[in-house]
């Protein structure tokens, strides 16, 4: 008889003297070979949709900067408006978002120089983060087709496989 002690289990197995240790060693290869790894473990799949997240991300990030840029503008010009211009004027003004439409105002152009160059510079805000906005879009249109390139694989070999990352991918998708 032969003694194996197994240090994890913290107990001795006495085997028979035709069992040594070799061949337990290969019996656990072959039942180790046997085990499918689960579908989470796909890298790609896995990096494509992390990608996408941080993607996501960027764009929430970039809103809440775009509102926070326009609500400091507002609570300025505000401030600046002069007090003979009237309520309606000033409170319509001062309810937009949009240096374009802000400048629009009959009244604008009679406006400091100061107030100019405060709309001004959050058009200027405003348009940098359009542009990233945009270019996060394009970066997400990328992922996107390759995650459905992904899925159409999956839909030819695992149709588990595809309807797993295809429940993950529609789920993401969705969330936005």
């Amino acid at each position: 008889m032969t003694k194996i002690n197994f240090i994890i289990f913290k107990k001795s197995i006495i085997l028979p003297n035709f069992f040594s240790a070799l061949h337990l060693s290969i019996i656990i290869l072959v039942l180790a070979s046997c085990v499918q790894p689960s579908l989470e473990d796909h890298p790609e799949a896995n990096r494509l949709l992390k990608v996408r997240d941080s993607l996501e991300t960027l764009q929430r990030l970039l809103k809440v900067e775009l509102d926070s840029i326009w609500a400091t503008t507002n609570t300025n010009l505000a401030s600046m408006l002069p007090s003979t211009m009237p309520a309606q004027e000033r409170k319509n003004m001062l309810a937009l978002n949009n240096a374009p439409l802000i400048k629009m105002f009959e009244v604008y152009e009679s406006l400091d120089t100061n107030i100019h160059r405060l709309v001004d510079n959050a058009a200027q805000a405003d348009k940098r983060i359009a542009v990233r906005y945009q270019e996060i879009e394009a970066q997400k249109d990328a992922i996107q087709s390759s995650m459905e390139t992904l899925l159409l694989d999956f839909s030819k070999t695992s149709k588990a496989a595809f309807d797993f990352w295809n429940k993950k991918y529609t789920r993401s998708f969705s969330e936005e």
